[in-house]
């Protein structure tokens, strides 16, 4: 480790451990003293012989496309439901069926996977920083979103979810509830255990699908989340329920903010840790949490994620098939203090 030869540049020297993960974004920091570097990434390919990184949910065709500046397209679908704890308002739970088909860019895929949790090794965590000035967070371009036509949704006995079309903006579905909330035009419906189909009539620019899931109970966080996270101290979170093999993620972030209006700029961290359902249990160490910074209000979330269901649509502009996915993720949040 040590100046490179070049003015204003330091250059770190290392050997891959041979168990490292491998992937397109695999998380990397340097720890001088106990003194941690900025969060960053690097590709990793599998062997030698590999013609390119793996990203999960990505063939090895669609980042070599990528790669010659070209555009692939994506589909995704996604069950959700966050039950979140606000002092001052109480429990809220709010329940979402939402998605897509979208073509972007390389540019746009690697903007998007510092935020990517299945680029994340399990069992591992990640900070990402971020700064917006004026209200306004930085943009990575407009996407390109698909047309798939009326897209319907059924569930088990008790979600009132029969035949139901999922309203349309812009080439992007959404159903959202808000339990316990009388809305005008809001659709009530739940969302327990079972079994859930989503219907594609196809559209303009995506052919006709059909995709199911299989949605587990929700995780019971033991002894429910703190209301003050404390930095300097291992963060130890332990819940039942689920399904053993699902992902669980757990994010926690705080924000400091100077100004006013359009001279207001805005510093926010956020931790992403992975790991499963299965092991019951997940700390945070204190490496991760003293990155954050101090503030009376944050927000530290626990859900678990099924994202294994995949399925294919048909692009009709070539005939090519669309990788596409139907997940889902139910958790529970609190705005704890982090101190």
């Amino acid at each position: 480790a040590g100046r490179a030869g070049y003015p204003g540049e330091d250059q770190i020297n290392f050997t891959l451990p041979a168990n490292v993960p491998t992937g397109c974004a695999v998380t990397l920091q340097i720890s001088v003293n106990g003194n941690l570097s900025a969060t960053t990434s690097i590709s990793i390919a599998p062997d030698a012989n590999s013609s390119a990184c793996v990203m999960p949910g990505y063939t090895t065709a669609q980042l070599q496309k990528l790669d010659q500046g070209g555009t692939i397209t994506t589909g995704g679908f996604s069950i959700t439901q966050f039950t979140l704890s606000v002092p001052s308002l109480g429990t809220e739970t709010i329940d979402s069926i939402a998605g897509g088909f979208t073509q972007l860019t390389g540019f746009q895929l690697s903007s998007a996977a510092a935020v990517d949790v299945s680029v994340i090794q399990s069992g591992s965590c990640q900070v990402i920083h971020a700064t917006s000035s004026g209200g306004s967070a930085s943009s990575t371009g407009s996407l390109t979103r698909l047309d798939a036509g009326v897209v319907t949704i059924n569930g088990p006995s008790g979600s009132s979810l029969t035949n139901l079309a999922l309203p349309k903006t812009n080439n992007s579905y959404s159903l959202t509830n808000i339990e316990g909330y009388s809305i005008p035009s809001q659709v009530s419906f739940s969302l327990p255990a079972g079994s859930y189909t989503l219907n594609g009539a196809g559209g303009n620019d995506v052919g006709s699908f059909n995709t199911s899931l299989a949605l587990a109970s929700a995780l019971t966080v033991t002894g429910g989340l703190p209301s003050t996270v404390v930095r300097s101290s291992p963060l130890t979170i332990n819940w039942t329920g689920g399904n053993a093999s699902d992902m669980v993620e757990i994010v926690g972030s705080s924000s400091t903010s100077t100004g006013t209006g359009a001279s207001e700029v805005t510093n926010s961290t956020t931790f992403f840790c992975i790991t499963t359902v299965g092991k019951g249990t997940f700390t945070v160490p204190a490496s991760i949490l003293t990155q954050l910074p101090a503030a009376t209000t944050g927000l530290l979330e626990v859900a678990a994620g099924n994202t294994s269901s995949t399925f294919s649509a048909t692009l009709k502009s070539d005939g090519s098939t669309i990788p596409s996915h139907f997940g889902s993720f139910l958790g529970v949040g609190s705005t704890p203090a982090y101190q």
